[in-house]
């Protein structure tokens, strides 16, 4: 039976950096670090993943998955049975251990945010390609938001007033800089699934900059991996979330310490 093609990847990171990089301004940095995904950002923005570095082999991900069994949660692999855990999506990615709990309401809708209405107007999803368009946008066409664009909402979670946002609006850029990113890191990396759409209910979570800061997404992104993975070719035929951290995690466990994907599993003792 036909498998969907694995859309968690860090290749779409590395080539935006490639492509974007000298438009990042040291603001728009110093925004983005302020977030739980800083350190992921970092490390792409200094090109720490590249060449070898950035592999993922599809087949390989696919062969563990043969090994998983949904009940115990577990790998058999090599004559041990492997858990994926929290703290391996902590360790891998640099995201936070703690905070509050991430929210799957599947039938979430999205609230009337400045951010999304300016930069994907009448769009019914966010994807990767309307994403890059975006960061486009604001990055290279500098088409950034006014006062206008700025919702009550916003001020409330960021406790400033529009006078303060008018006086300020390369604050504004800089911290719709670090939404759009992170959406697209959502998109590529953490919580791809088909065509690389990020669900509404995660957009709400992300464009919220105060409950984005508060949430434990480590724990998110194992969340919502484990859940793919219990379902997987029972129902969609389709892995959604990081896949990568599959092939992460059984390197560090069969002591690879090194974000090197291979495309073969020889060397991590899977036949």
């Amino acid at each position: 039976m036909k498998v969907r093609p694995l859309r968690s990847s860090l290749k779409p990171m590395c080539e935006f950096i490639k492509k974007f990089k000298k438009y990042i301004q040291a603001d728009f940095l110093e925004a983005i670090k302020n977030t739980p995904f800083g350190p992921i950002f970092m490390a792409f923005y200094n090109e720490e993943f590249g060449g070898e570095k950035g592999l993922k082999s599809n087949v390989a991900v696919l062969r563990i998955l043969d090994q998983y069994d949904r009940d115990s949660r577990t790998f058999t692999i090599g004559g041990k049975q492997i858990e994926l855990t929290v703290e391996d999506i902590a360790l891998s990615f640099g995201l936070p251990i703690i905070g509050s709990d991430f929210i799957m309401n599947k039938t979430c809708t999205m609230k009337d945010r400045g951010v999304i209405k300016h930069y994907f107007p009448n769009i019914k999803k966010i994807t990767k390609v309307s994403i890059e368009e975006a960061l486009d946008d604001l990055l290279v066409k500098k088409r950034r938001r006014g006062e206008l664009d700025v919702t009550k909402d916003e001020q409330l979670e960021q406790q400033v007033t529009l006078h303060e946002i008018i006086r300020d609006r390369q604050r504004l850029a800089a911290q719709d800089f670090t939404t759009i990113i992170i959406l697209y890191m959502s998109a590529t990396l953490f919580f791809s699934g088909s065509k690389c759409t990020v669900p509404w209910y995660i957009v709400e979570q992300i464009a919220n900059m105060q409950l984005m800061r508060s949430i434990c997404w480590a724990k998110a992104v194992w969340q919502f991996l484990i859940e793919s993975m219990d379902i997987f070719r029972h129902t969609t035929y389709e892995l959604q979330g990081c896949s990568v951290q599959i092939i992460v995690s059984m390197n560090i466990k069969f002591g690879h310490h090194c974000m090197k994907f291979p495309h073969n599993l020889v060397n991590i003792g899977v036949n």
